[in-house]
């Protein structure tokens, strides 16, 4: 599946940009390639999501909605 080798692509292009692979880029670069992969991905997202007729704007908006309860029982603040 396409979508398995773009997450496998993103992947490879943020442990270069972090340090964590040698390829011998810029950091200009590395963001491109982060740049690139992660619209590759959005893009087989979105074929997967016409596949199923899956309404992402309606799905998208759920899971804000899931996020915000979360926030607003606060999950997402760090303890000191």
């Amino acid at each position: 599946m396409s979508l398995v080798s773009e997450v496998g692509e993103l992947a490879d292009a943020i442990l270069e940009y972090d340090g964590g692979k040698e390829k011998g880029t810029r950091k200009s670069q590395g963001k491109e390639e982060i740049a690139d992969a992660l619209a590759d991905l959005l893009y087989n997202l979105i074929l997967v999501a016409w596949h199923y007729d899956v309404d992402l704007t309606k799905e998208y908006e759920k899971v804000l909605q899931g996020v915000e309860k979360r926030f607003e029982q606060g999950e997402f603040i760090e303890e000191k």
